[in-house]
């Protein structure tokens, strides 16, 4: 069954395009070095359906994607006698995801932006050692923040006397999203993380807030003109701020734009590598999305980090894959679309960052049998009342390599534990999560496995006695869910 997962992640992956236009003059014999960056966008874009790759596979799938990734090639050229980064994007004819991240060397030809008739070198490669431990996502990454204004060019005036009329979003109001609000996106990674992972400035604690303003026509594709025409001028007005997003001083930067007739009324962000330093990574946000609060920007980081959306598979017989429909996992997790849930991450993004309480396990115990409690408050690496409630995981390996299985429960508890509404059947509701182990590949999906026999969120715990293989891993309670002691499994492959 996860081999015919791998071809609905394959699936995904090719019904991904991107189609773009923004003027630009055409460089014959292109040849430039620089990384190949891919981009993920909040679009809630409808995409149509291969059937015979479906068929294939043997699941249900439904037609409406809320996401698309697409790829750029970013590199460096001087204009005007200055070196600024360049974005080109990438046709849709060949799995990019295999060099995300890299650097590679171009050739081709680059008309209004958009390359063909390339032909790619790679310079550097990801390590074997990346792609199943790779380092992990902690310490404190340094933020800027810009608020920009996008004005016609029919606005009158310097740049000195048009500069303060910026977004209605103040540096206060950014610095409570991010620092101060109990549910600021600061607290929220120092929860999820155990304080291995947060966010400074590079010359304010809370962050640098640099406002921008920029007098432009929009073209008729506003997403690609911000990333391959504004931000190279934000990133020099931040210079002239000493701010240098070149230097590797700066982790990670926000734009926050206003809302503009033709500009995406949706987020967008690079995808990083994970545990990535040295090259900022990009969060482009509306500010009509921004003024929501914490929530939407906490997901949007979670990209750049790495993250992925969680996709649900609910089965009637989960090793009859005809039984099987893939939805978007609307439960258990800060990654779920545009981060509706505000909740703690899920076990496979935690293994994959590294995060975890200092002292727990990573791994089970030896041997073919082996038990584990999904939740207890009495674990003793948990000195935190808060924390007991969270969920805590182990990574099994089932039948078939390359993947890895994460049991997780948790119970409504802590400022990002919350439920309302039809999440309630959620409180101590366990499930079991796929994660692929080749977290070099941005494009890796998590699928949620929920043993129930349900097609709706009114999901229950595994009962007592109740079992369910998955890839060839036998999961089975034998105690069913207590307040107090947790839900005890054994497993056995």
């Amino acid at each position: 069954m996860i081999r015919r997962i791998i071809v609905i992640a394959v699936f995904f992956t090719m019904l991904i395009g991107f189609s773009a236009e923004l003027a630009s003059a055409q460089i014959d014999n292109f040849y430039q070095t620089g990384k190949i960056r891919p981009i993920i966008s909040e679009t809630e874009a409808e995409i149509p359906l291969r059937e015979n790759i479906l068929a294939d596979a043997g699941f249900k799938f439904p037609s409406l994607a809320k996401s698309k990734l697409e790829f750029y090639f970013a590199y460096s050229a001087f204009e005007n006698g200055v070196l600024t980064e360049k974005w080109a994007v990438l046709p849709n004819d060949r799995a990019w995801s295999r060099l995300s991240n890299q650097t590679v060397r171009v050739s081709g030809s680059l008309n209004e932006n958009k390359l063909s008739n390339i032909a790619v070198s790679p310079l550097t490669e990801l390590s074997k050692n990346y792609l199943i431990n790779p380092p992990p996502t902690v310490g404190l990454y340094k933020v800027v923040t810009v608020p920009l204004t996008i004005q016609p060019p029919s606005v009158q005036g310097t740049r000195d006397q048009i500069e303060p009329a910026a977004l209605n979003v103040t540096p206060a109001a950014i610095r409570n999203v991010l620092f101060n609000a109990p549910d600021s996106v600061n607290k929220f990674y120092l929860e999820a993380s155990y304080g291995k992972f947060g966010f400074t400035g590079v010359h304010h604690p809370q962050g640098d807030v640099v406002p921008v303003t920029i007098q432009a026509t929009i073209s008729a594709n506003c997403q690609e003109q911000i990333i391959s025409q504004f931000t190279p001028i934000v990133r020099q007005r931040l210079l002239e701020q000493n701010i240098d997003t070149n230097n590797g001083s700066v982790d990670l930067g926000i734009i926050i734009f206003n809302d503009t007739p033709g500009c995406p009324p949706y987020p967008f962000a690079t995808r990083g590598a994970l545990g990535q330093r040295g090259a900022p990574l990009w969060v482009w946000m509306p500010e009509s999305w921004f003024v929501t609060g914490p929530a939407i920007m906490t997901h949007e980081i979670g990209h750049a980090l790495g993250g992925n959306h969680p996709y649900s598979l609910r089965c009637a017989d989960f090793d009859n894959p005809p039984t099987c429909v893939a939805v978007e996992a609307d439960d258990r997790d800060f990654m779920t679309v545009a981060g509706n849930f505000y909740l703690m991450p899920n076990n496979y993004e935690r293994r994959r960052w590294g995060w975890h309480p200092s002292g727990a396990f990573d791994n089970p115990a030896g041997g073919s049998g082996n038990l584990f409690d999904l939740h207890s408050p009495v674990l003793p690496f948990v000195k935190d009342g808060v924390r007991q409630g969270r969920f805590y995981f182990r990574n099994l390996i089932g039948a078939y390599l390359g993947y890895g299985i994460y049991p997780e429960a948790r119970r409504n508890s802590g400022q990002f534990e919350r439920y309302q509404g039809i999440n309630e059947s959620f409180r101590t509701g366990i499930a079991a999560r796929i994660g692929h182990n080749n977290y070099g590949d941005p494009e890796a999906l998590s699928i949620l496995l929920d043993p129930n026999n349900t097609a709706g969120f009114e999901d229950a715990p595994l009962q007592e006695n109740q079992q369910v293989s998955i890839g060839g891993m036998l999961i089975k309670c034998i105690r069913k869910h207590n307040p107090g002691w947790g839900t005890r499994m054994r497993v056995r492959e």
